[in-house]
């Protein structure tokens, strides 16, 4: 009975040990495909989604498949890996700007900057991951990736 209790816990301990790229995790691939030049303001019919890039970013899908990259000040980040919910306040209807703010959780940040992602160059570069295992590993943890991945409601 020990033996075996030996044996599962150095099968887990060895099953935690590989691990999905850190930029998947991060959101680091966001980061690398937003436009080097930041955007003043940003005008939106609708929020489709968004999800957390990093600890210090949103991405936000607004109507016809635009996709920003929304970085933050220091209130939010401790709290954009577990919200559920953001909202953007706004100074000015139907456009959000680098002075505006978003509510995380219970907490209200300052934009820092806004950058357009481009989205086609996100998925092909999930989709090679995907397709690329890890070093040492078989196949590519692919329920993971898929937890980090955005699909954009598209």
């Amino acid at each position: 009975m020990r033996a075996l209790l030996i044996l599962v816990l150095a099968g887990l301990a060895a099953a935690c040990a590989t691990t999905v790229p850190t930029e998947v995790r991060t959101g680091e691939i966001y980061q690398r495909h937003a436009s080097e030049e930041s955007v003043s303001s940003v005008i939106y019919g609708s929020i489709r989604s968004w999800r957390p890039a990093g600890d210090e970013a949103v991405l936000i899908e607004f109507s016809r498949n635009r996709h920003y990259l929304f970085e933050l000040d220091a209130p939010c980040r401790t709290e954009i890996p577990f919200a559920q919910s953001i909202r953007l306040i706004t100074s000015t209807a139907q456009r959000v700007d680098r002075f505006d703010r978003i509510r995380v959780g219970e907490s209200t940040c300052r934009i820092l900057d806004i950058r357009e992602v481009d989205f086609d160059a996100v998925r092909a570069d999930l989709e090679a991951l995907r397709q690329q295992p890890e070093a040492g590993r078989d196949s590519v943890d692919t329920d993971v990736i898929h937890r980090d991945d955005y699909s954009g409601g598209t």
